[in-house]
Order: structure tokens, then sequence, then C-alpha cells
């Protein structure tokens, strides 16, 4: 029978593989070690202390990674990534607070314009009225606070209103 070092071993390299992978919670690590065979509580509790020494774990560092990821990369705004969050073991309040430290509104706005200008893109062929809802609706799943939505949806209109206006004026109507 393998001795509780061995076991401690094969759970911290296993820890330190599954890390080189891509960075995890805590509460995602600990679920992963506690499949393996060779987990004991106590074991794991060693594991999660020792990467946590040698700071290749850090729950805040993939908050606020995980918020700059969703906003530059795929344009989700802060609800949707604090679902996300949610599912990896992080507390709502903690997310939620680590959000408004570094809550960036040039930056939340200019991933929601470049979200509503692709989801506009795809439904070009809607009927005016369905396309602006739709967006809306499509923004709104995505994360963004209403304000924000109906600011840039009013704004689109508008400009696109304009833009109709003036074609309408060169054809001599």
């Amino acid at each position: 029978m393998e001795n509780s070092q061995d076991h401690y071993r094969t759970l911290l390299e296993y820890a330190f593989r599954v890390l080189g992978r891509r960075a995890h919670t805590t509460h995602e690590l600990q679920k992963k070690l506690s499949q393996r065979k060779e987990y004991t509580p106590q074991e794991g509790e060693r594991v999660m202390a020792r990467l946590l020494e040698l700071k290749l774990l850090n729950d805040r560092s993939f908050v606020e990674q995980s918020f700059e990821q969703a906003l530059r990369i795929r344009h989700d705004g802060a609800q949707k990534t604090i679902y996300k969050l949610l599912k990896k073991g992080i507390p709502f309040k903690q997310a939620q607070a680590i959000w408004e430290e570094q809550r960036d509104p040039t930056l939340e706005r200019e991933a929601a314009k470049q979200a509503l200008e692709k989801i506009l893109h795809r439904l070009r062929d809607e009927p005016l009225q369905s396309r602006y809802l739709k967006a809306s609706q499509r923004l709104a799943a995505k994360g963004f606070p209403p304000e924000l939505i109906f600011e840039l949806v009013r704004a689109q209109k508008s400009g696109y209103d304009e833009d109709s206006q003036d074609q309408y004026n060169k054809v001599g109507y």
C-alpha cells in the first residue's frame, strides 16, 4: 500500500498538470483533486496549501482576469461573467466587489458597442424594429446593464435614421 507521502506527491503532480493547462479557482481544483483515488481530505488540504504558498492558486487574480477577458475578447458584460464565476465556485459578493473595484466604464461601453455592431450585422436581414429588439435582448443575455443597452441602441437607431434620411435626401425626395 502506498504511503501518505506518495499520495501527496501524486496529487501535487496532478495539480501542477491541471494548472499547467489553464488557471483554476480553488473550488475547481479542490473538486478535481477530490475525484482522484489518492485523495484524502488531509492530503487535499496539504496540496492546496502548497499551491497557495507557491502562488499558483489565486482566486482574486482569476476573477480579475476573467473580467478582463470577458470585456476585451468575448465582449461579455459583468453579469454574465459573474454568473460564470459562480459556477466556478467564486461567491457572488466577492466577484461583484472585484468588478466594482476594477470597473472601467469606457472599456465596458466599448465592449458593448462592439458586441452590438456584431449582433446587428448578423441581424441585417431582419426588419428594422425587430432587429433592435433582438439586439437589445442579446446584449442583455451577454450581461450588459440595461441603461447601457438602451443608450447604445438609441444611438445606433438615431445614427441609422440620420443615415437613412441622408440617403433619402440624396435621391431627391
